[in-house]
């Protein structure tokens, strides 16, 4: 995410990714990776039948296909944290101990990524035909060009309405993620989700939701409970990304229609996705249960 500072008074900060281009490119594919093996998983899980997916492999092919991938990939945001300096003068920017520079007076153009990933971002064009050495990247770029317009940067103005500085803008204002509602909208729904399956099968093999406790002891039934609860909300990330995946698409799309219009998509998108996501479990579950 692109913050400003007010430390100090003679200059602008910002918290961003500085990105290689190679490193750019790396973690860009494997949080693509990430995403698509979502609904591949899904509907191997769906279609396998000889033999079909167990639990544990499920949650194995989730681990190796997505988990890790999206890991490695904020493993390598996380090693790229940088802060960009903007000052009377220069471009600065600071990552891994490394300092690289630039005069505002040798910024001719400003390239935003068309594809937002590994996240938003654009690159610096110099008066000498090269590019700045490092991609910026931050969840809405747009108070970084709305900085570098202030101080002479004329590329900038018309940077902030291409359509992926329009969509980085819109999403990072309606449709951002952040791990408490992903801990909402998966483990701690997952939980609830849970509890029918769980207390089914314990009394189908058991005879009662504690009859494993009472014949095999605290850590089986516990073991059992832990096995339900992250299948499902393995199966909970599977489903939403059905949806989620479109959803992005359409709203990337949008974002070449105008601001306003990529606002008022972005706001029947995210509907879409909460009342498909948590509405159609619920009935998926009665339905499973109504028999």
């Amino acid at each position: 995410m692109a913050r400003e500072t007010s430390d100090d008074p003679g200059a602008t900060r910002f918290t961003v990714r500085a990105y290689p281009l190679a490193m750019r490119l790396g973690a860009g594919w494997l949080l693509a990776a990430s995403g698509l093996a979502l609904p591949f998983l899904l509907v191997r899980v769906l279609i396998a039948d000889d033999p079909p997916m167990t639990p544990p492999m499920v949650l194995r092919s989730f681990i190796a296909l997505s988990a890790l991938p999206a890991l490695a990939a904020l493993a390598i945001q996380r090693a790229l944290r940088g802060e960009l300096v903007l000052d009377a003068s220069r471009v600065v920017v600071n990552v891994g101990g490394q300092r690289f520079e630039v005069a505002l007076a040798e910024v001719v153009g400003i390239e935003p990524w068309r594809i937002p990933l590994p996240m938003p971002g654009f690159r610096l064009r110099l008066a000498s035909g090269k590019r700045f050495p490092l991609g910026i990247g931050a969840d809405d770029p747009t108070p970084i060009l709305d900085a570098l317009v202030l101080r002479g940067v004329a590329a900038g103005a018309s940077v902030t309405m291409r359509p992926a500085v329009v969509y980085a803008r819109v999403k990072h204002a309606l449709g951002r993620m952040g791990w408490r509602r992903m801990l909402v909208k998966y483990p701690l729904f997952g939980l609830a989700v849970t509890a029918a399956p769980f207390n089914a099968h314990q009394h189908i093999a058991y005879g009662g939701l504690l009859g494993q406790y009472y014949l095999e002891g605290a850590w089986p039934w516990a073991r059992t409970f832990l096995l339900y609860w992250s299948t499902i909300t393995i199966y909970l990330v599977l489903y939403a990304s059905v949806w989620r995946w479109p959803a992005e698409v359409i709203a990337w799309l949008a974002a070449f229609r105008g601001e306003p219009r990529a606002r008022q998509t972005r706001v029947v998108l995210e509907w879409i996705c909460r009342v498909v996501y948590y509405a159609g479990v619920l009935a998926l579950l009665a339905l499973r249960f109504s028999d």
